[in-house]
């Protein structure tokens, strides 16, 4: 009876305690922008969002309905400088759509998340760009606000514990550094509790009470 009791205790706390990637339906955003750099002008725009409206190849365009660059599963191991695919960067020295760019995702159920991770680009201040200086992450009722380190060089990862959030929409908010004026980000990724459901799965409760009827038989049958 204990050791099935255990189970049981066990299999309701895995169920609850799962994490998995979750991927957004969609998501909107003012479009990334062009360089004007001594070695030539560099478009860093979403060229692969689709599946919405705007025009993912005009600077600063708004984006909504669709999907590219940011969540396609592609990550650059190279620097916007050596490689501007599939980077996306937002200036606010040329539109004020560039400043503090903020994305908006979108999911088809709700979700309780525990981990947004972010993959943003830190070239020393060449063309003035560094990582960003502090990240928002909204649901619309709770904001969370994290300070980015720049210590690092090159592409990076930043994993952002965003525990309490929950919904079917997120919205990012990247700020620029101060005394910096651009930020590049090319991938973003979430985790959520219980895998793409906000409790456990019916069917595992299910098991669950199957486990638990049965100790109830087999007590009864001692008895």
């Amino acid at each position: 009876m204990y050791y099935l009791k255990q189970l049981a205790l066990t299999m309701a706390m895995a169920a609850a305690a799962s994490a998995a990637m979750v991927h957004p339906d969609s998501y909107s955003l003012f479009n990334g922008g062009i360089s004007d750099i001594a070695f030539g002008d560099i478009n860093f725009v979403d060229e692969t969002y689709t599946g919405g409206t705007g025009d993912p190849l005009i600077n600063y365009d708004l984006l909504e309905g669709g999907l590219g660059d940011l969540t396609d599963g592609i990550v650059s191991p190279d620097s916007w400088n050596v490689s501007s695919l599939p980077w996306v960067g937002w200036s606010d020295e040329f539109d004020i759509n560039g400043a503090n760019p903020t994305i908006s995702f979108f999911f088809g159920q709700v979700h309780v998340f525990q981990m947004l991770r972010i993959h943003v680009d830190d070239t020393d201040g060449l063309m003035n760009a560094e990582t960003p200086g502090t990240v928002e992450v909204s649901d619309g009722l709770l904001n969370l606000i994290f300070a980015i380190p720049d210590g690092g060089s090159g592409p990076q990862w930043f994993d952002l514990d965003i525990t309490g959030l929950g919904g079917d929409a997120l919205s990012l908010t990247l700020n620029q550094r101060a005394g910096y004026h651009w930020v590049f980000l090319d991938e973003v990724e979430f985790q959520a509790d219980g895998a793409n459901d906000p409790v456990p799965e019916p069917g595992t409760w299910s098991l669950v009470g199957i486990v638990l009827a049965g100790a109830g038989l087999m007590l009864r049958a001692r008895r």
